[in-house]
């Protein structure tokens, strides 16, 4: 079913929805507000706007989100030491996400255009493309959206197909900054990094997150205590439970079961993804669909290895489902842009 995605993306909209409901009626009414906003603007995109036109105005969208992520940086106000939003109309938005389906829409077009396979040059181009918005998500700071825009352009341009050398050189590129990561990082993402290789370390302090997100994930046993029967969420001992910690907090809730539920929904949701980027003959449309699947399995992927406690915390939610509208749109306008290319 072509509408498959869509369908998917909805369902798991409505199990966000449901999540929010832990913490308090008015966060599972913002949540559904801005899903039903989500879908209004797929019905929009999909019905009001021709193929040509989207495709053309990616670019210019693109530089618009660049230039808002640069007018960020100076006039935003820091929120937790960091200016990654701006006010809407009493809601708070995050350019940097919102803007992501153009970026790997204009990534797609260029990777298209100048296939890096040719050539040096049109290997630099594609590479300079990647790291523009990334760096500035960076600068915000923003650690976990910036690795995922550099880890999709990454992974988009070696599925376009690319030389070992050129595999190995892009592959290559982050090392130095290793040695500079005490420079380049700010206290409190270098402490969550060298932390996560010592967990004993500070557990009431730089630890205590994380701790609490597998303590709330293993005291929901198989079946789950209940939606309103978790200690760790509801009691508030687990941080930030409807945003980066949101699986942690479904688990305790739904148990082994309900996560197993959520990983198979969102699985199905990724294959239909994909499954379109295989079939699709048009080069475009492929590279789109790989490029947004490639997004959000690794937004989903690095969400869950944090409440897990496989990878360290750097802020990345789950998509449709942790609290926040700006996550809900990017997913929605990635799917109309997605069927809009089917048109072409």
């Amino acid at each position: 079913m072509k509408n498959t995605p869509f369908v998917l993306a909805v369902l798991l909209g409505l199990c966000g929805v449901s999540a929010q409901t832990v913490f308090s009626p008015t966060s599972a009414l913002y949540q559904l507000l801005f899903l039903g906003a989500g879908i209004i603007l797929y019905v929009v995109i999909t019905k009001k706007i021709a193929p040509d036109t989207v495709v053309h105005t990616s670019a210019l969208l693109s530089i618009i989100g660049i230039v808002v992520l640069a007018a960020l940086l100076v006039f935003g106000d820091p929120v937790r030491g960091s200016r990654r939003w701006f006010p809407f109309f009493g809601f708070s938005l995050q350019p940097s996400v919102i803007f992501i389906p153009f970026f790997i829409l204009t990534l797609s077009l260029w990777v298209n255009r100048y296939r890096p396979s040719e050539s040096w040059g049109n290997y630099v181009k594609v590479l300079l493309l990647c790291s523009v918005p990334s760096a500035f998500v960076f600068a915000q700071p923003d650690l976990g959206t910036s690795m995922l825009i550099a880890l999709t352009g990454f992974f988009l341009i070696v599925y376009s197909g690319i030389k070992l050398w050129q595999f190995i050189v892009i592959a290559l590129i982050p090392l130095p900054g290793v040695f500079f990561a005490e420079r380049l990082l700010k206290p409190y993402q270098l402490a969550r990094l060298t932390s996560f290789l010592n967990p004993a370390l500070d557990p009431l302090g730089i630890n205590y997150n994380s701790l609490q997100s597998v303590i709330a994930i293993g005291s929901g046993g198989f079946l789950g205590k209940g939606l309103f029967r978790t200690s760790q969420s509801r009691l508030n001992f687990l941080p930030e439970a409807h945003t980066d910690f949101i699986f942690a907090s479904w688990t305790e809730a739904f148990g082994f079961v309900g996560a197993f539920f959520l990983i198979c929904l969102f699985s199905w949701f990724l294959y239909s993804l994909l499954k379109e980027a295989l079939e699709e003959k048009n080069p475009l449309h492929q590279l789109y669909c790989a490029g947004f699947c490639i997004y959000l399995f690794l937004e989903t992927a690095i969400n869950i290895g944090m409440n897990l406690r496989l990878l360290p915390v750097v802020g990345v939610p789950f998509p449709l489902i942790s609290y926040g509208g700006s996550a809900i749109l990017t997913v929605f306008i990635g799917l109309a842009i997605q069927k809009k290319l089917r048109e072409l």
